[in-house]
């Protein structure tokens, strides 16, 4: 019942352009680029017209569902703007004419990342204006800055508007060349090393931008590094160092400010428990995941716990967290060796100094429970919170205690949503939450944000780091289509018909299409890095990782590092080869001691203070909060599905697959609906999923190769094996799904992945999770080789496939 997310994204209305007009261009950008004609087939370009008509009517629906929803997007708008305005052909609206009597002066900034929605509603509203008559536009904007693409910015329409003016107007063009943010050092190095990488010249249609120097005007006194380790955690101890030196040198100037930007969320995951291990605090909007608190994972454990009674796994977890702080070995006696935590002899197994704790924890989920249809589940988690001593047990009683509010507040707006009925869906909402940061007073000097975020902004030191990470690669798209901004009329758009499911290569026009979008990104990867290293004033430090065991050195294409190679690449390779030299004299920081596992737990008889020991209740009025929803859930249930055929795998492994009777796999099969009911799977789709994983279930154990993994003959077999080590200093936990030793003496790690490849292409797909297992299975192979064995073989399991792939 929700308005489609891709009314976001998709200008349907835009996109019914004319089978000629399309043609014509897909032959015209073939001869600009130099290919060879493709020879189009009349059976694509038919395709092609039903595809039209199949957007123009999805256009209406889109309209048809806004309107009974009551809601629109940004795109939307803009159309109703248009739309409110006429046109010379249509006539101008009485709105139009009332704002063209109103309005005198038109300022634009940002003008680079003007789109066609914008360029044609800036035409209408100085439709008529003439040159003397008093009225002026102003544009400002920087091509060289424009990186929205994202979000359908086109750079041509500033070059074109900057050499033809807009709506018949000639426009005066003023270029500024001083840099008054950036010291001469950083200037003169953007210059000599990014400059270069720029075209040569411009190009309207392809949103290619030529390069336009600056100088500076603030003066010498500022400097650039180039810094470059052999791996993450590296180069993340590296950054903390570089950050913490900064800010001591500089503790007397309350104005000086630092900020490390990264291209993605995702390049942050080393670098902010450095940040954290040497205490220096920061703000990370929207970049540090709500999930990834430990305040916040014990919230949801208890959540859990509440939501779903014979949820084995979140009750044991909220038993082991502060709150509680049983032991290892008091989890063993409650639930090991095949012990039931909820029967009646439970808190008998613990000993006496132990079982008063416990008794807390059952007896505020039995509370809890008992509210189910009186009190909101937010309410109950919340007083549950508060009645064990959750907000006293904070190690950050500050930052926690923001964090633990955020995920009630999300958790009230999940409900309020009627997201609640399928765990999935509060899940996939909770993935796309972020903490605040901390708060911003003077004593926070230090701001981590991502590259699109820092525009506009400055501080005294920037570091850039993961300059050798990309963002994923490109995948299939449900359509392709291709915006092209002449330098003059209107906006033109290729469009290529879908590819159909059996075809096993795309058709010459999407070719196209991902090809010419491929340069237009290389183009905008280049403005990207350049606005990130602008943002310096005094310090730059730019960073990547690079192998060292390479024949080869140098960065992965489609990098930020591999712009700066041809002109920083020498650079690099010193400081990496300076700091391996460090290492060999034994220089290198000492390694991490042994993360610290002592028990951090309320304290014994403790009990809430005096006001809180009376009934809670909820403030009132509830705080409120706007929370962005994803309805994504795809990846939450396949989770949920892989959990269950996991479960059943185990279960057949440890009994060995010679030994299964009929009877017991029919069992099996039949608890698939339960285990899926507990992990929170919601009616809607719970018979599809059930069906799909039974058959998964019932042809691996039909099949030769599953049969051989599973089967009790070979020695030393084990499943879900937990395995803990140091591996290069640290501390690695690993669960391995099977592993045994073969007739020939083998040991054999295997991993299951219960991912599932429609269409061809298979053993592409095989590849691609095999490249993205290897470092895990790795690591594997690294624990048993410390436990004495060499002769060891790792591969993956596809049940929903049977293969069997060696990594």
């Amino acid at each position: 019942g929700f308005p489609p997310k891709t009314a976001q994204k998709a200008r349907f209305e835009e996109l019914l352009v004319s089978l000629a007009g399309n043609r014509a261009l897909a032959e015209k950008l073939q001869r600009a680029r130099g290919l060879p004609e493709p020879g189009y087939s009349d059976e694509e370009w038919r395709a092609l017209e039903s595809l039209i008509r199949v957007l123009e009517r999805s256009a209406g629906e889109l309209e048809l569902v806004f309107a009974e929803a009551g809601q629109t997007d940004f795109t939307g708008l803009s159309r109703a703007a248009l739309q409110g305005l006429g046109d010379e052909d249509s006539g101008f609206t009485d709105l139009g004419l009332y704002l063209d009597n109103r309005i005198s002066h038109i300022l634009v900034d940002e003008y680079q990342d003007t789109n066609w929605a914008q360029f044609h509603l800036l035409e209408k509203l100085t439709h008529g204006w003439q040159p003397g008559d008093g009225r002026t536009l102003f544009a400002v904007g920087d091509p060289m800055q424009s990186i929205y693409r994202f979000r359908e910015a086109e750079v041509g329409l500033f070059m074109r508007t900057r050499d033809r003016g807009l709506a018949g107007l000639e426009l005066d063009s003023l270029r500024l060349d001083q840099n008054f943010r950036s010291k001469s050092e950083i200037v003169d190095w953007v210059n000599d090393t990014l400059g270069p990488a720029f075209p040569v010249a411009e190009d309207v249609a392809a949103g290619a931008v030529a390069y336009a120097g600056s100088e500076a005007g603030r003066g010498p006194g500022g400097n650039v590094e180039m810094l470059a380790r052999a791996d993450a955690a590296q180069e993340a101890d590296a950054i903390a160092e570089r950050v913490a030196q900064a800010l001591t040198e500089h503790a007397d100037d309350p104005e000086y400010k630092a900020a490390i930007i990264v291209r993605a969320r995702n390049h942050l995951a080393e670098i902010l428990p450095a940040l954290q291990a040497r205490g220096i605090p920061f703000r990370a909007v929207k970049l540090d995941p709500l999930l990834a608190r430990p305040a916040v994972q014990d919230l949801l454990a208890l959540t859990r716990a509440i939501r779903f009674p014979a949820d084995r796994t979140a009750f044991l977890a909220v038993l082991r967290s502060p709150v509680c702080g049983l032991t290892l070995a008091d989890l063993h006696a409650l639930a090991g060796d095949g012990a039931d935590p909820f029967d009646e002899q439970a808190l008998d197994r613990l000993s006496a100094e132990t079982r008063p704790r416990a008794e807390r924890v059952f007896g505020a989920l039995a509370d809890a429970r008992a509210l189910v249809g009186k009190r909101s589940l937010r309410d109950r988690v919340e007083g549950a919170w508060h009645r064990l001593g959750g907000p006293h047990s904070l190690e950050d009683a500050t930052s926690g205690a923001a964090e633990a509010q955020l995920f009630l507040d999300t958790l009230e707006n999940a409900e309020q949503q009627d997201l609640i009925d399928d765990w999935n869906d509060f899940e996939a909402l909770l993935q796309q939450a972020f903490t605040e940061g901390d708060s911003p007073d003077e004593s926070v000097r230090l701001e981590i944000l991502t590259m699109h975020a820092a525009k506009g902004l400055e501080w005294d030191l920037v570091v850039l780091p993961g300059l050798n990470r990309g963002i994923g690669g490109n995948d299939r798209e449900l359509l392709y289509w291709l915006p092209f901004t002449p330098e003059h009329g209107d906006e033109q758009v290729l469009l290529a018909p879908l590819r159909a499911a059996w075809q096993p290569d795309n058709t010459p026009l999407i070719e196209l299409i991902r090809a010419e979008q491929k340069a237009r990104d290389e183009y905008e990867n280049q403005r990207l890095l350049y606005v990130a290293a602008t943002r310096a004033r005094r310090q730059l430090v730019v960073s990547g990782v690079l192998d060292p065991e390479r024949d080869t050195i140098q960065p992965a294409g489609g990098s930020l590092l591999e712009i700066l190679w041809p002109r920083a690449g020498r650079d690099f390779l010193g400081s990496l080869e300076r700091s391996l030299e460090a290492e060999d004299r034994g220089a290198r920081d000492p390694e991490p001691a042994t993360p610290d596992q002592s028990i951090r737990r309320v304290p014994d008889g403790w009990q809430p203070p005096m006001g809180q020991r009376l009934a809670w209740s909820p403030k009132l009025p509830p705080h409120e909060r706007e929370v962005e929803i994803e309805f994504n859930w795809a990846g939450a249930q396949a989770r949920r599905a892989g959990t269950v055929l996991h479960a059943l795998l185990e279960r057949v492994g440890n009994i060995g697959v010679e030994n299964l009777e009929t009877d017991q796999q029919r069992e099996l099969a039949a608890r698939i609906p339960r285990l899926l009911r507990a992990l929170g799977t919601g009616p809607k789709t719970l018979d599809d999923t059930a069906a799909m994983i039974a058959a998964a279930f019932d042809a691996t154990l039909a099949s030769d190769t599953g049969r051989w993994i599973l089967s009790g003959r070979h020695r030393d077999t084990a499943c879900e094996l937990a395995l803990t080590g140091m591996v290069d200093g640290r501390l690695v936990n690993a669960v391995i799904d099977r592993t045994f030793i073969d007739e020939a003496g083998t040991r054999w790690i295997i991993d299951y992945k219960s991912g599932y490849h429609a269409g061809g292409e298979l053993a592409g797909f095989l590849s691609e999770e095999a490249a993205r297992y290897e470092t895990q299975l790795g690591l594997y192979r690294r624990l048993f080789e410390q436990m004495g064995e060499t002769d060891i073989r790792t591969a993956l399991y596809l049940p929903r496939h049977d293969e069997l792939r060696i990594v």
